[in-house]
């Protein structure tokens, strides 16, 4: 049985707790839904197992909302990053970017939308048994904790050129002067530095069948959303599941193909994690602080404004923000504003 070590007192401890053992948690909390997902939602809601449901998903509402306390504490206290903990924003130019020097060493970066660090860990284990170089590290996801900020984070020289700036009320993500705030603005980074050395291919599309590359290419980046975007719209938490098992199975299927096609450096990264709270219940969000701001996420508002005994209202510089906005806030609880 894993539990929460309230003994640790800093946001680096905190972090290196739920690497060595807390992130069992959310990986027993997974497997649980998937269990309930497949027998369950087929036997309607007079099943005798409904209340071992209630009150396993109660135990994990109280003890992610215990180490969410002490994130924000932490928070508050020392700011992002956390500690020794690397940002995001440093991947590529450690990684990547030196091996590109060098025509011909053709490298690979996987970009997973919301593969959170427990499930890194389960894609390592099965890694692990036929590449045994593999080896896992945990980042420091950029705020705010959302897809275009994380995803944008991972490219080249992101540290010195990305920001959040104010356009016309909306919170958009610039490289340098340029917007990318989207998929298709974040690879035309990429293939303005790297022309004819870069192709990018959607995961699902590189798992089903040999993608004919040029020999010029040395940089592929392979994306996917489908984590995200499921858990973002999708109803059914059944389905969610499901294409969390089908994205790690496909990533291993992509690392076999890229194997024979002479792919000797493969990174799989991504911009964010998530919390698996399906069954949010009755009063479960927060009035937003008062001040102005813009609203860029249902966990998140950035602009200025005053903390309340519901709200943590931060300087965005110290919670490593860049850009127009002054000052960020978040719940204090584990809900969001709306």
């Amino acid at each position: 049985m894993v539990t929460f070590d309230q003994s640790r007192t800093t946001m680096e401890g905190l972090v290196d707790h739920y690497i060595r053992e807390g992130r069992e948690i959310d990986f027993r909390h997974r497997e649980f839904e998937q269990a309930r997902s497949r027998v369950l939602n087929h036997t309607g809601a007079a099943d005798p197992l409904e209340g071992i449901v209630d009150h396993t998903q109660k135990r994990y509402r109280e003890t992610v909302q215990k180490i969410h306390a002490q994130f924000v504490r932490h928070l508050e206290s020392n700011g992002w990053p956390a500690g020794r903990i690397p940002g995001t924003n440093t991947f590529f130019d450690e990684h990547v970017g030196p091996k590109l020097p060098e025509t011909g060493r053709k490298t690979a970066v996987f970009m997973i939308d919301a593969l959170r660090y427990e499930l890194g860990h389960e894609l390592l284990k099965s890694i692990s048994e036929k590449h045994k170089s593999a080896v896992l590290q945990a980042y420091s996801a950029p705020l705010p904790s959302v897809t275009p900020v994380g995803m944008a984070s991972l490219l080249p020289n992101a540290m010195a050129n990305v920001s959040v700036k104010n356009l016309q009320g909306k919170a958009v993500v610039h490289y340098g002067d340029e917007v990318v705030n989207n998929v298709a603005q974040r690879m035309t980074v990429f293939q303005n530095q790297f022309g004819e050395r870069f192709h990018e291919v959607k995961l699902s599309v590189l798992a089903r069948a040999d993608v004919p590359l040029s020999p010029s290419v040395d940089l592929l980046v392979v994306r996917s959303n489908d984590i995200d975007e499921q858990f973002e719209s999708s109803g059914d938490p059944g389905l969610a599941m499901e294409v969390i098992q089908r994205s790690l199975a496909d990533v291993f299927a992509c690392l076999a193909r890229l194997r024979t096609q002479g792919f000797r450096d493969v990174y799989i990264v991504t911009d964010h994690g998530f919390v698996l709270h399906q069954d949010p219940e009755v009063g479960d969000s927060c009035q937003k602080p008062s001040g102005t701001w813009v609203d860029l996420h249902s966990r998140i508002l950035l602009g200025s404004g005053s903390s309340d005994a519901f709200n943590c209202v931060l300087p965005a510089s110290r919670m490593g923000i860049q850009g127009d906005f002054e000052e960020v806030a978040i719940p204090k609880a584990l809900v969001p504003y709306r």
